[in-house]
């Protein structure tokens, strides 16, 4: 099989990317060693199938298409979530240095929104949207125009 740089360069990218959440956000998790496996666990699959998704023409059709498609939905909250919650912790340290547990809840505050945010998404995704039917009066057309079944 053969790698382009382009390719490679962004697999690159998305490693330093899932390494930057998960260096940001386990020390955060500390409490609970269970909960900083799964996250952990979740970044290294993620980090190795997200890149999958650019070869479509090999993931159309396969059963691993669904997960993958959710991943990199759930990384992009994540990641989005992250830097955010990085900003805020940087104004936080211009003011006074936060405590641990702001630290802790911030990281729980994460993924707990990027939980909800990825549910609200494939809700969004999944349901059948409304079909609204418009009419626009243009003026200046011509009684007939081709192609269209009538005008007014």
């Amino acid at each position: 099989m053969r790698h382009h740089r382009s390719f490679l360069r962004l697999r690159l990218i998305l490693l330093v990317l899932h390494g930057y959440v998960g260096w940001r956000l386990l020390p955060g998790l500390s409490a609970d060693t269970w909960v900083s496996i799964i996250v952990a666990g979740y970044l290294l699959c993620s980090a190795l199938a997200i890149p999958q998704v650019i070869r479509v023409t090999w993931l159309n059709g396969r059963w691993l298409a669904w997960p993958v498609a959710l991943m990199t939905g759930i990384f992009s909250f994540l990641l989005q979530l992250t830097l955010a919650r990085d900003v805020l912790l940087a104004g936080w340290w211009l003011v006074a240095a936060p405590s641990s547990s702001v630290i802790s809840l911030t990281a729980w505050v994460v993924l707990a929104a990027t939980l909800l945010l990825s549910a609200y998404a494939v809700w969004q995704a999944r349901r059948v949207p409304r079909v609204v039917e418009v009419s626009v009066a243009v003026a200046g057309l011509p009684r007939r125009w081709p192609g269209s079944s009538s005008c007014n």
